[in-house]
């Protein structure tokens, strides 16, 4: 009787195994043969993308930077890799692969003005969009496995790896909303045309604790540019909010950690050229088309003297 369960058990755990594989297979195949759409732009970036410039960050990279602005002023190539919902921790890791591909001109790293701040979210809620690239980048393990201690046995499985990407990866293939020409004209640029209907938002930080990985991760983005003679410029773009007192915390040390490697900080946060101006934004965080245009041309300019 034992040995027949025992059997039965090595059976069905071999079918598992192999629909893992199987299933796991088609979803990796599709994934990276997507030519457009959010995972194609991942991949792009972290595999191919050779710009002269290259924009890092989160969804204010991707909404606020216009790229196609910033090539035609400044005649280099360029790109926005902006990730909605990516943080520090993403860029360390894009910024591991790119470069060891090849070395960007400029690099623009767009940081949230509360990038650093315990409770704005968790480091290991943000770390799936790297699991596609966990087998064919060994340089972004340790990032990855901070999201659990059981990271690297979890990634075993082929289904947990690409779960829930099926249908965005088949979208992605076959280009079935017919997006694939216009975003490759965009080069990473997502434009927001909605208006900010909204007030201005006064957040108040002087109780918040700064997350030591992120700014760690921080300080190895400004290591790794300064040890490829790579200019970059650091960002926090605009929203449509204020700090009490003035207090930010974040940007208290990104000022401290870029004094100290001689790396330019250019903080528009409080900026009135926008702050007052809600025609600007798609929200408090994000910025439309419109307000996208204003803030790319301060941007060229100041790209300009690097």
């Amino acid at each position: 009787m034992l040995r027949k369960t025992i059997s039965k058990l090595s059976i069905f755990l071999v079918l598992m195994i192999l629909l893992d594989k199987s299933i796991g297979y088609v979803v990796k195949t599709l994934y990276f043969r997507q030519n457009h759409g959010d995972y194609y732009r991942t991949t792009y970036v972290f595999e191919s993308a050779t710009p002269d410039i290259m924009i890092l960050g989160a969804s204010k990279a991707s909404h606020d930077y216009i790229t196609k602005m910033m090539q035609d002023s400044l005649k280099e190539t360029c790109f926005n890799s902006g990730k909605d919902g990516n943080f520090i921790l993403y860029q360390e890791a894009e910024t591991r692969c790119i470069l060891k591909r090849y070395s960007p001109k400029i690099m623009v790293l767009d940081i949230n003005d509360d990038e650093f701040e315990e409770r704005a979210y968790k480091v290991e809620d943000r770390l799936s969009s790297l699991l596609p690239y966990y087998a064919r980048h060994p340089e972004i393990r340790d990032i990855v496995d901070l999201k659990s201690p059981f990271e690297k046995y979890k990634l075993m499985s082929s289904l947990y790896t690409f779960n829930t990407m099926l249908l965005p990866s088949i979208t992605g293939t076959l280009d079935l909303n017919y997006k694939k020409k216009e975003e490759m004209e965009l080069a990473g640029y997502q434009p927001y045309f909605e208006k900010w209907k909204g007030g201005e938002t006064i957040v108040d930080s002087h109780d918040q604790n700064l997350d030591l990985i992120r700014i760690e991760a921080f300080e190895e983005i400004l290591k790794m540019a300064k040890e490829r003679n790579i200019k970059l410029a650091v960002v926090i773009s605009p929203a449509y909010k204020q700090y009490a007192d003035n207090y930010n915390p974040t940007t208290e040390e990104i000022k401290k950690i870029t004094d100290q490697n001689r790396v330019p900080f250019w903080n528009y946060i409080g900026d009135t050229t926008y702050l007052h101006h809600k025609q600007y934004f798609m929200d408090v965080r994000h910025m439309n088309d419109e307000g996208a245009r204003v803030f790319t041309a301060a941007i060229i300019q100041r790209l300009k003297s690097l």
